[in-house]
Protein backbone atom coordinates (compact mmCIF):
# COMPACT_ATOMS: atom_id res chain seq x y z
CA UNK A 1 0.00 0.00 0.00
CA UNK A 2 1.28 3.45 -0.90
CA UNK A 3 2.08 5.78 2.01
CA UNK A 4 1.24 9.45 2.44
CA UNK A 5 4.50 10.27 4.21
CA UNK A 6 7.85 8.74 5.16
CA UNK A 7 8.45 7.40 8.65
CA UNK A 8 9.59 10.11 11.07
CA UNK A 9 10.52 7.81 13.94
CA UNK A 10 11.12 4.15 14.65
CA UNK A 11 10.12 2.01 17.59
CA UNK A 12 8.77 -1.38 18.52
CA UNK A 13 5.08 -2.20 18.23
CA UNK A 14 3.06 -5.10 19.63
CA UNK A 15 5.88 -6.48 21.71
CA UNK A 16 3.21 -7.61 24.16
CA UNK A 17 -0.52 -8.13 23.74
CA UNK A 18 -1.21 -5.14 26.01
CA UNK A 19 0.67 -2.87 23.56
CA UNK A 20 -2.45 -2.87 21.39
CA UNK A 21 -5.76 -2.51 23.22
CA UNK A 22 -9.15 -2.26 21.50
CA UNK A 23 -12.24 -1.27 23.47
CA UNK A 24 -15.67 -1.37 21.88
CA UNK A 25 -17.84 1.68 22.49
CA UNK A 26 -21.52 0.83 22.77
CA UNK A 27 -24.06 3.63 23.15
CA UNK A 28 -27.16 1.49 23.71
CA UNK A 29 -28.60 1.58 27.22
CA UNK A 30 -29.18 -1.97 28.46
CA UNK A 31 -32.61 -2.69 29.94
CA UNK A 32 -31.32 -5.10 32.64
CA UNK A 33 -34.31 -7.25 31.73
CA UNK A 34 -35.22 -9.58 28.89
CA UNK A 35 -34.31 -12.94 27.35
CA UNK A 36 -30.86 -12.00 26.08
CA UNK A 37 -27.70 -12.05 28.16
CA UNK A 38 -25.08 -9.47 27.19
CA UNK A 39 -21.52 -10.30 28.23
CA UNK A 40 -18.64 -7.82 28.49
CA UNK A 41 -15.61 -9.91 27.59
CA UNK A 42 -11.85 -9.47 27.47
CA UNK A 43 -9.89 -11.65 25.06
CA UNK A 44 -6.21 -12.02 24.21
CA UNK A 45 -4.75 -14.13 21.41
CA UNK A 46 -8.17 -15.23 20.15
CA UNK A 47 -10.30 -14.18 17.21
CA UNK A 48 -13.84 -13.08 17.98
CA UNK A 49 -15.18 -16.31 16.43
CA UNK A 50 -12.88 -18.41 18.64
CA UNK A 51 -14.07 -16.55 21.72
CA UNK A 52 -17.69 -17.09 20.71
CA UNK A 53 -17.11 -20.82 20.23
CA UNK A 54 -15.65 -21.10 23.74
CA UNK A 55 -18.54 -19.17 25.26
CA UNK A 56 -20.99 -21.36 23.36
CA UNK A 57 -19.40 -24.50 24.78
CA UNK A 58 -19.49 -23.10 28.33
CA UNK A 59 -23.16 -22.20 28.09
CA UNK A 60 -24.50 -24.87 25.74
CA UNK A 61 -25.50 -22.24 23.17
CA UNK A 62 -24.91 -22.54 19.43
CA UNK A 63 -22.34 -20.00 18.17
CA UNK A 64 -24.89 -18.94 15.54
CA UNK A 65 -27.15 -17.68 18.34
CA UNK A 66 -24.42 -15.51 19.84
CA UNK A 67 -24.47 -11.93 18.63
CA UNK A 68 -21.57 -9.51 18.35
CA UNK A 69 -21.14 -6.02 16.90
CA UNK A 70 -17.80 -6.51 15.18
CA UNK A 71 -14.72 -8.70 14.98
CA UNK A 72 -11.72 -7.60 17.04
CA UNK A 73 -8.02 -8.19 16.49
CA UNK A 74 -6.51 -11.51 17.54
CA UNK A 75 -3.04 -10.23 18.42
CA UNK A 76 -4.23 -7.68 20.96
CA UNK A 77 -6.10 -7.28 24.20
CA UNK A 78 -9.67 -6.46 23.24
CA UNK A 79 -12.89 -5.69 25.06
CA UNK A 80 -16.32 -6.11 23.51
CA UNK A 81 -19.93 -7.08 24.10
CA UNK A 82 -21.46 -10.35 22.94
CA UNK A 83 -25.03 -11.54 23.49
CA UNK A 84 -26.76 -14.90 23.76
CA UNK A 85 -30.33 -16.05 24.39
CA UNK A 86 -30.77 -17.08 28.02
CA UNK A 87 -34.05 -18.02 29.76
CA UNK A 88 -35.30 -15.37 32.16
CA UNK A 89 -35.80 -17.85 35.00
CA UNK A 90 -32.31 -19.33 34.66
CA UNK A 91 -29.41 -18.19 36.80
CA UNK A 92 -26.20 -16.92 35.29
CA UNK A 93 -24.06 -19.54 33.54
CA UNK A 94 -20.64 -20.52 34.88
CA UNK A 95 -17.81 -19.30 32.68
CA UNK A 96 -14.38 -20.95 32.53
CA UNK A 97 -12.39 -17.71 32.62
CA UNK A 98 -8.74 -17.82 31.61
CA UNK A 99 -5.92 -15.49 30.58
CA UNK A 100 -7.17 -15.79 26.99
CA UNK A 101 -10.86 -15.15 27.65
CA UNK A 102 -12.57 -13.55 30.63
CA UNK A 103 -16.22 -12.53 31.15
CA UNK A 104 -16.15 -9.37 33.28
CA UNK A 105 -19.88 -8.73 33.54
CA UNK A 106 -23.24 -10.10 32.44
CA UNK A 107 -26.41 -8.04 31.99
CA UNK A 108 -29.82 -8.77 30.55
CA UNK A 109 -31.35 -7.00 27.58
CA UNK A 110 -34.47 -7.29 25.44
CA UNK A 111 -32.77 -8.19 22.14
CA UNK A 112 -29.79 -9.73 20.43
CA UNK A 113 -26.67 -7.71 19.70
CA UNK A 114 -26.49 -6.97 15.97
CA UNK A 115 -23.51 -6.58 13.67
CA UNK A 116 -22.43 -2.98 13.38
CA UNK A 117 -24.42 -1.87 16.43
CA UNK A 118 -21.39 -0.38 18.19
CA UNK A 119 -20.65 3.33 17.88
CA UNK A 120 -16.87 3.04 17.53
CA UNK A 121 -13.72 1.34 18.76
CA UNK A 122 -11.24 3.03 21.07
CA UNK A 123 -7.60 2.11 20.40
CA UNK A 124 -4.68 2.36 22.82
CA UNK A 125 -1.37 1.83 21.03
CA UNK A 126 1.99 1.66 22.78
CA UNK A 127 5.21 2.27 20.84
CA UNK A 128 8.36 1.18 22.65
CA UNK A 129 11.93 2.46 22.41
CA UNK A 130 11.10 5.67 20.53
CA UNK A 131 13.56 7.84 22.38
CA UNK A 132 13.20 11.56 23.07
CA UNK A 133 13.71 12.62 19.45
CA UNK A 134 11.29 9.98 18.25
CA UNK A 135 8.59 11.15 20.65
CA UNK A 136 8.96 14.75 19.47
CA UNK A 137 8.85 13.71 15.80
CA UNK A 138 5.81 11.51 16.40
CA UNK A 139 3.99 14.39 18.11
CA UNK A 140 4.40 16.52 14.99
CA UNK A 141 3.16 13.69 12.79
CA UNK A 142 0.10 13.21 14.98
CA UNK A 143 -0.76 16.89 14.49
CA UNK A 144 -0.46 16.45 10.71
CA UNK A 145 -2.70 13.39 10.75
CA UNK A 146 -5.28 15.24 12.85
CA UNK A 147 -5.26 18.03 10.27
CA UNK A 148 -5.17 16.02 7.03
CA UNK A 149 -6.62 12.64 8.00
CA UNK A 150 -5.33 9.26 6.90
CA UNK A 151 -6.14 6.96 3.96
CA UNK A 152 -9.04 4.70 4.89
CA UNK A 153 -7.17 1.44 4.21
CA UNK A 154 -8.44 -1.87 5.52
CA UNK A 155 -5.88 -3.24 7.98
CA UNK A 156 -3.71 -6.26 7.28
CA UNK A 157 -5.65 -8.44 9.73
CA UNK A 158 -8.56 -8.36 7.25
CA UNK A 159 -6.51 -10.45 4.81
CA UNK A 160 -5.05 -13.11 7.11
CA UNK A 161 -1.41 -14.06 7.42
CA UNK A 162 0.30 -13.64 4.06
CA UNK A 163 -2.99 -12.71 2.37
CA UNK A 164 -4.46 -16.18 2.81
CA UNK A 165 -8.02 -14.82 3.07
CA UNK A 166 -7.82 -13.41 -0.45
CA UNK A 167 -6.60 -16.77 -1.73
CA UNK A 168 -9.48 -18.39 0.16
CA UNK A 169 -11.82 -16.10 -1.79
CA UNK A 170 -10.29 -17.31 -5.06
CA UNK A 171 -10.90 -20.92 -3.95
CA UNK A 172 -14.49 -20.02 -3.11
CA UNK A 173 -15.00 -18.47 -6.55
CA UNK A 174 -13.50 -21.59 -8.12
CA UNK A 175 -16.21 -23.74 -6.51
CA UNK A 176 -14.87 -24.64 -3.06
CA UNK A 177 -17.42 -24.99 -0.27
CA UNK A 178 -16.67 -22.98 2.86
CA UNK A 179 -18.26 -22.75 6.27
CA UNK A 180 -20.57 -19.78 6.68
CA UNK A 181 -18.15 -17.67 8.73
CA UNK A 182 -15.20 -18.46 6.43
CA UNK A 183 -17.25 -17.57 3.38
CA UNK A 184 -18.04 -14.22 4.95
CA UNK A 185 -14.36 -13.63 5.76
CA UNK A 186 -13.32 -14.55 2.20
CA UNK A 187 -15.84 -12.22 0.54
CA UNK A 188 -14.93 -9.38 2.86
CA UNK A 189 -11.21 -9.89 2.20
CA UNK A 190 -11.70 -9.81 -1.58
CA UNK A 191 -13.70 -6.59 -1.51
CA UNK A 192 -11.32 -4.95 0.96
CA UNK A 193 -8.28 -5.94 -1.12
CA UNK A 194 -9.72 -4.35 -4.28
CA UNK A 195 -10.68 -1.18 -2.40
CA UNK A 196 -7.16 -0.92 -0.97
CA UNK A 197 -5.64 -1.29 -4.44
CA UNK A 198 -7.67 1.63 -5.81
CA UNK A 199 -6.93 3.76 -2.75
CA UNK A 200 -3.23 2.91 -2.96
CA UNK A 201 -3.12 4.13 -6.57
CA UNK A 202 -4.69 7.43 -5.57
CA UNK A 203 -2.34 7.80 -2.61
CA UNK A 204 0.63 7.23 -4.93
CA UNK A 205 -0.68 10.02 -7.18
CA UNK A 206 -1.39 12.33 -4.23
CA UNK A 207 -5.15 12.62 -4.86
CA UNK A 208 -6.67 10.36 -2.19
CA UNK A 209 -8.20 13.30 -0.27
CA UNK A 210 -8.70 15.65 -3.21
CA UNK A 211 -11.24 15.61 -6.01
CA UNK A 212 -10.46 14.23 -9.46
CA UNK A 213 -12.62 14.25 -12.56
CA UNK A 214 -15.70 12.07 -12.30
CA UNK A 215 -15.41 11.47 -8.54
CA UNK A 216 -18.18 10.09 -6.37
CA UNK A 217 -18.32 11.74 -2.93
CA UNK A 218 -19.74 10.51 0.35
CA UNK A 219 -21.32 12.84 2.89
CA UNK A 220 -19.41 12.57 6.14
CA UNK A 221 -21.10 10.46 8.78
CA UNK A 222 -23.51 8.81 6.34
CA UNK A 223 -23.67 6.40 3.43
CA UNK A 224 -25.17 9.02 1.12
CA UNK A 225 -23.17 9.51 -2.08
CA UNK A 226 -23.35 11.79 -5.09
CA UNK A 227 -21.37 12.09 -8.31
CA UNK A 228 -19.51 15.28 -9.11
CA UNK A 229 -21.18 15.24 -12.53
CA UNK A 230 -24.61 15.37 -10.87
CA UNK A 231 -24.00 18.44 -8.72
CA UNK A 232 -24.12 22.12 -9.60
CA UNK A 233 -21.54 23.03 -6.94
CA UNK A 234 -18.38 24.71 -8.20
CA UNK A 235 -14.93 23.16 -7.93
CA UNK A 236 -14.04 25.79 -5.34
CA UNK A 237 -17.05 24.90 -3.21
CA UNK A 238 -16.30 21.17 -3.42
CA UNK A 239 -12.71 21.88 -2.43
CA UNK A 240 -13.96 23.80 0.63
CA UNK A 241 -16.19 20.91 1.65
CA UNK A 242 -13.35 18.44 1.19
CA UNK A 243 -11.01 20.55 3.32
CA UNK A 244 -13.69 20.86 6.02
CA UNK A 245 -14.27 17.10 6.07
CA UNK A 246 -17.90 17.48 5.03
CA UNK A 247 -17.40 15.13 2.07
CA UNK A 248 -14.79 12.59 1.02
CA UNK A 249 -13.84 10.93 -2.27
CA UNK A 250 -14.87 7.28 -2.38
CA UNK A 251 -13.65 4.00 -3.76
CA UNK A 252 -15.59 0.98 -4.94
CA UNK A 253 -16.45 -1.93 -2.66
CA UNK A 254 -17.07 -4.29 -5.61
CA UNK A 255 -20.11 -6.44 -6.25
CA UNK A 256 -23.32 -6.28 -8.25
CA UNK A 257 -24.33 -2.81 -9.41
CA UNK A 258 -27.98 -1.96 -8.83
CA UNK A 259 -30.32 0.45 -10.60
CA UNK A 260 -29.55 3.15 -8.01
CA UNK A 261 -25.78 2.64 -7.93
CA UNK A 262 -23.77 5.83 -8.34
CA UNK A 263 -20.75 5.21 -10.54
CA UNK A 264 -17.72 7.45 -11.20
CA UNK A 265 -16.55 8.78 -14.52
CA UNK A 266 -13.40 10.29 -15.98
CA UNK A 267 -10.18 9.90 -14.04
CA UNK A 268 -11.89 8.42 -10.96
CA UNK A 269 -13.37 5.65 -13.10
CA UNK A 270 -9.97 5.01 -14.68
CA UNK A 271 -8.43 4.18 -11.29
CA UNK A 272 -11.15 1.61 -10.61
CA UNK A 273 -11.09 0.19 -14.14
CA UNK A 274 -7.34 -0.46 -13.92
CA UNK A 275 -7.73 -2.45 -10.70
CA UNK A 276 -10.78 -4.29 -12.06
CA UNK A 277 -8.82 -5.36 -15.14
CA UNK A 278 -5.89 -6.57 -13.05
CA UNK A 279 -8.10 -8.62 -10.72
CA UNK A 280 -11.05 -9.57 -12.90
CA UNK A 281 -11.31 -13.00 -11.22
CA UNK A 282 -12.10 -11.37 -7.87
CA UNK A 283 -14.47 -8.86 -9.41
CA UNK A 284 -16.42 -11.53 -11.32
CA UNK A 285 -16.46 -13.81 -8.27
CA UNK A 286 -17.98 -11.15 -6.05
CA UNK A 287 -20.71 -10.42 -8.59
CA UNK A 288 -21.46 -14.16 -8.94
CA UNK A 289 -21.64 -14.43 -5.13
CA UNK A 290 -24.49 -11.87 -5.27
CA UNK A 291 -22.62 -9.32 -3.17
CA UNK A 292 -24.02 -5.82 -3.67
CA UNK A 293 -21.59 -3.08 -4.67
CA UNK A 294 -21.09 -0.17 -2.27
CA UNK A 295 -18.94 2.92 -1.93
CA UNK A 296 -16.44 3.54 0.90
CA UNK A 297 -14.89 6.88 1.79
CA UNK A 298 -11.20 7.33 1.06
CA UNK A 299 -10.67 9.37 4.22
CA UNK A 300 -12.30 8.32 7.51
CA UNK A 301 -14.88 10.63 9.04
CA UNK A 302 -15.12 11.86 12.62
CA UNK A 303 -18.91 11.42 12.61
CA UNK A 304 -19.62 15.14 12.83
CA UNK A 305 -18.72 16.39 9.35
CA UNK A 306 -22.19 15.94 7.89
CA UNK A 307 -23.68 18.10 10.60
CA UNK A 308 -21.17 20.91 10.40
CA UNK A 309 -18.36 22.10 12.61
CA UNK A 310 -17.91 21.61 16.33
CA UNK A 311 -19.13 25.18 16.79
CA UNK A 312 -22.42 24.39 15.02
CA UNK A 313 -22.96 21.30 17.17
CA UNK A 314 -22.12 23.20 20.33
CA UNK A 315 -24.42 26.11 19.38
CA UNK A 316 -27.20 23.65 18.59
CA UNK A 317 -26.91 21.84 21.92
CA UNK A 318 -26.71 25.16 23.76
CA UNK A 319 -30.01 26.14 22.16
CA UNK A 320 -31.55 22.83 23.24
CA UNK A 321 -30.32 23.44 26.77
CA UNK A 322 -32.01 26.83 26.80
CA UNK A 323 -35.39 25.13 26.31
CA UNK A 324 -35.18 23.19 29.56
CA UNK A 325 -33.23 20.59 31.49
CA UNK A 326 -32.65 17.82 28.95
CA UNK A 327 -32.63 14.24 30.21
CA UNK A 328 -32.31 12.05 27.12
CA UNK A 329 -31.56 12.77 23.47
CA UNK A 330 -32.88 10.20 21.01
CA UNK A 331 -30.79 10.38 17.86
CA UNK A 332 -31.21 8.81 14.43
CA UNK A 333 -28.95 8.77 11.38
CA UNK A 334 -25.28 9.77 11.44
CA UNK A 335 -25.32 11.26 14.94
CA UNK A 336 -26.45 7.89 16.30
CA UNK A 337 -22.93 6.54 15.73
CA UNK A 338 -20.96 9.62 16.79
CA UNK A 339 -19.17 9.25 20.15
CA UNK A 340 -18.25 12.96 19.96
CA UNK A 341 -21.90 14.01 19.76
CA UNK A 342 -22.62 11.81 22.80
CA UNK A 343 -19.77 13.47 24.71
CA UNK A 344 -20.90 16.99 23.78
CA UNK A 345 -24.55 16.24 24.62
CA UNK A 346 -23.59 15.05 28.09
CA UNK A 347 -21.14 17.90 28.67
CA UNK A 348 -23.29 20.80 27.43
CA UNK A 349 -26.86 19.66 28.04
CA UNK A 350 -26.32 17.02 30.70
CA UNK A 351 -28.36 14.51 28.71
CA UNK A 352 -27.76 10.89 27.81
CA UNK A 353 -27.78 10.14 24.10
CA UNK A 354 -29.62 7.05 22.84
CA UNK A 355 -29.47 5.78 19.27
CA UNK A 356 -32.70 5.22 17.35
CA UNK A 357 -31.91 2.52 14.80
CA UNK A 358 -34.99 0.35 14.50
CA UNK A 359 -38.50 -0.48 15.75
CA UNK A 360 -37.22 -1.82 19.08
CA UNK A 361 -35.69 1.57 19.82
CA UNK A 362 -39.01 3.26 19.01
CA UNK A 363 -40.71 0.91 21.49
CA UNK A 364 -38.14 1.93 24.10
CA UNK A 365 -38.99 5.61 23.54
CA UNK A 366 -42.70 4.86 24.05
CA UNK A 367 -41.95 2.88 27.22
CA UNK A 368 -39.82 5.69 28.61
CA UNK A 369 -42.45 8.31 27.87
CA UNK A 370 -45.04 6.23 29.74
CA UNK A 371 -42.96 5.50 32.83
CA UNK A 372 -40.90 8.67 33.34
CA UNK A 373 -41.92 12.19 34.31
CA UNK A 374 -41.52 13.74 30.86
CA UNK A 375 -43.26 17.05 30.34
CA UNK A 376 -41.72 18.59 27.25
CA UNK A 377 -40.60 16.95 23.99
CA UNK A 378 -38.59 18.84 21.41
CA UNK A 379 -38.55 17.44 17.86
CA UNK A 380 -35.79 18.67 15.55
CA UNK A 381 -36.97 18.61 11.93
CA UNK A 382 -40.25 20.04 10.69
CA UNK A 383 -40.91 17.52 7.94
CA UNK A 384 -43.77 15.02 7.83
CA UNK A 385 -42.16 12.74 10.43
CA UNK A 386 -41.30 15.62 12.75
CA UNK A 387 -44.77 17.18 12.57
CA UNK A 388 -46.51 13.84 13.14
CA UNK A 389 -44.27 13.03 16.09
CA UNK A 390 -44.84 16.43 17.69
CA UNK A 391 -48.61 16.09 17.29
CA UNK A 392 -48.45 12.58 18.76
CA UNK A 393 -46.63 13.95 21.81
CA UNK A 394 -49.25 16.70 22.12
CA UNK A 395 -52.00 14.07 22.04
CA UNK A 396 -50.24 12.34 24.96
CA UNK A 397 -50.67 15.51 26.97
CA UNK A 398 -47.04 16.62 26.65
CA UNK A 399 -45.74 20.02 25.72
CA UNK A 400 -44.33 19.73 22.19
CA UNK A 401 -41.98 22.01 20.25
CA UNK A 402 -40.77 21.71 16.64
CA UNK A 403 -37.36 23.15 15.71
CA UNK A 404 -36.41 23.41 12.06
CA UNK A 405 -33.39 25.13 10.47
CA UNK A 406 -35.01 25.59 7.07
CA UNK A 407 -37.10 28.57 8.08
CA UNK A 408 -40.50 26.89 7.63
CA UNK A 409 -42.47 23.67 8.20
CA UNK A 410 -42.58 21.00 5.45
CA UNK A 411 -40.10 23.09 3.49
CA UNK A 412 -39.39 20.42 0.88
CA UNK A 413 -43.04 19.63 0.23
CA UNK A 414 -44.93 22.91 0.29
CA UNK A 415 -44.71 26.20 -1.58
CA UNK A 416 -43.17 28.91 0.65
CA UNK A 417 -46.47 30.81 0.69
CA UNK A 418 -48.13 27.83 2.39
CA UNK A 419 -45.47 27.38 5.08
CA UNK A 420 -46.53 30.30 7.30
CA UNK A 421 -50.26 29.40 7.38
CA UNK A 422 -49.43 25.79 8.14
CA UNK A 423 -47.07 26.77 10.97
CA UNK A 424 -49.83 28.99 12.38
CA UNK A 425 -52.32 26.11 12.22
CA UNK A 426 -49.88 23.77 13.99
CA UNK A 427 -49.29 26.37 16.71
CA UNK A 428 -53.03 26.81 17.13
CA UNK A 429 -53.35 23.06 17.68
CA UNK A 430 -51.02 23.27 20.68
CA UNK A 431 -47.59 22.57 19.18
CA UNK A 432 -44.98 25.31 19.48
CA UNK A 433 -43.04 25.92 16.27
CA UNK A 434 -39.62 27.56 16.11
CA UNK A 435 -38.46 28.03 12.52
CA UNK A 436 -35.30 30.09 12.10
CA UNK A 437 -31.61 29.62 11.29
CA UNK A 438 -30.68 30.17 14.92
CA UNK A 439 -27.79 27.77 15.45
CA UNK A 440 -25.65 28.50 12.40
CA UNK A 441 -27.07 25.98 10.00
CA UNK A 442 -26.75 22.37 11.17
CA UNK A 443 -27.35 20.76 7.79
CA UNK A 444 -29.79 17.88 7.79
CA UNK A 445 -29.40 17.53 4.02
CA UNK A 446 -31.48 15.51 1.58
CA UNK A 447 -31.72 12.56 3.97
CA UNK A 448 -33.25 14.62 6.79
CA UNK A 449 -36.02 12.06 7.34
CA UNK A 450 -33.26 9.69 8.47
CA UNK A 451 -31.70 12.34 10.69
CA UNK A 452 -34.61 13.46 12.85
CA UNK A 453 -33.28 14.19 16.31
CA UNK A 454 -35.86 13.81 19.07
CA UNK A 455 -34.97 15.52 22.31
CA UNK A 456 -37.02 14.78 25.45
CA UNK A 457 -36.72 17.44 28.16
CA UNK A 458 -38.43 18.22 31.44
Amino acid sequence: MARTASAVASGRFRVEATDFVVEEIMQHALADAGEHLWLWIEKTGLTTHQAIERLGRDCGVSPRQIGFAGMKDRHATTYQWVSMPWPIKSGLPIFSNSQELCVHSARRHTRKLKRGAHAANRFTIRLRDLGVDGVQAAAGEIERVAREGVPNYFGEQRFGRGGTNVEMARELFAGARLARNKRSIALSAARSFLFNEVLSARVADGCWRNAVGGDVFMLAGSNSVFAVDDTEETEARLAERLAAGDISPTGLMPGRLGPRSVVPGGRAAAYEAAVSAAYSDLLDGLAAARVDAERREARPDSGLGRHGSFKKIIDFLTLIGSLGSARRIFVGGALASSPMFSFLAESIVGARRDAVDDYADAVEIKRWLRTEDVRHVVVVGGGYVGVEMAEAMRDRGLRATILDPSGRVLASSLHPDMGAPLAAAIKASGVAVVVARWWGGVNLGKARFEHIVNIATH
